[in-house]
């Protein structure tokens, strides 16, 4: 089974870059609803694919959103993913101790 949820996670890795790639400079409520579902989607799939999506959607804009209010608002509609990582992250290292 986990070999399933890496092929699939690996294929909504490029899925979603792609999708945001397309869609950086025109974000709209609709859009940032599909990207959020295609995250749960992935996060629900990997979590290290989810991490790493969201380095490499952070890397791109930092590289290619020319302004300062673009990369805080790219900054702003990916910050629910990264909030559902974090917990993620304190809730594993809470069960560790």
């Amino acid at each position: 089974m986990e070999f399933y949820n890496f092929s699939l996670s690996f294929a909504l890795f490029f899925v979603i870059v792609g999708y945001w790639w397309h869609h950086r400079l025109t974000m709209a409520v609709k859009r940032i609803g599909g990207l959020y579902l295609m995250l749960v989607l992935l996060y629900l799939r990997r979590i290290v694919s989810d991490a790493l999506l969201l380095a490499a959607i952070g890397l791109a804009a930092c590289l290619t959103l020319r302004s300062f209010r673009s990369i805080v608002t790219c900054t702003g509609y990916m910050m629910p993913a990264g909030i559902l990582l974090l917990d993620y992250i304190l809730d594993t290292m809470q069960g560790a101790e």
